[in-house]
């Protein structure tokens, strides 16, 4: 079964994480994949990284960069839609996907993620 996941979050301080949909990191069930198709971000001039780990249940899991975005001033929007989806598979239901932000002004930008979530096994 394939499921569209909207993810949204927004900054609240100078670094860190928007949190989406009010959760630091979004797990990818054992079996499943998650296919990202866009990732828009809006406000401030900001670098948002999205990142994956392999085992988020560790006590202090090492996270890859896995796209990265700047936006160069306030207003500017960076939409970015893939032909070709970003997709991360949950082979052992420990993996994660998280934002994190960096910018010079406090709060004010927003990050959106399209995905979709299916069986590994279902065909495209």
């Amino acid at each position: 079964m394939k499921q569209i996941i909207n993810l949204f979050g927004e900054t609240t301080s100078t670094t860190g994480q928007p949190g989406l949909q009010s959760v630091s990191q979004f797990s990818i069930p054992q079996g499943a994949k998650l296919k990202i198709y866009r990732i828009a971000v809006d406000g401030n001039a900001a670098v948002i990284t999205l990142q994956y780990t392999p085992n988020a249940a560790a006590s202090s899991p090492t996270w890859y960069p896995v796209e990265q975005i700047t936006t160069t001033a306030a207003g500017h929007l960076v939409d970015e839609y893939k032909t070709r989806p970003l997709v991360l598979y949950g082979m052992a239901g420990t993996e994660a996907i998280q934002v994190t932000y960096s910018q010079s002004t406090v709060g004010g930008t927003a990050v959106a993620i399209l995905a979709e979530m299916s069986e590994e096994e279902e065909e495209d």
